[in-house]
């Protein structure tokens, strides 16, 4: 399993809200196989605006 594979499932289990951004369907298929909630295209820069805010990104500064 690839690290941000063991990410993903690693945060669902602790009860997380797992959010995947990622530019190929087949990550972001692969994702939500693992139990990802919310999936990002990051091709679309309207996907990523509409994430800045829904995303908490505060503790990043």
């Amino acid at each position: 399993m690839p690290p941000p594979a063991a990410v993903v499932k690693m945060a669902v289990a602790l009860g997380a809200t797992a959010t995947v951004i990622s530019r190929t369907q087949d990550k972001r298929d692969d994702a939500r196989e693992l139990g990802a909630h919310d999936l990002i295209d990051s091709t679309g820069t309207h996907h990523m605006a509409a994430a800045r805010d829904v995303l908490d990104m505060s503790d990043l500064d």
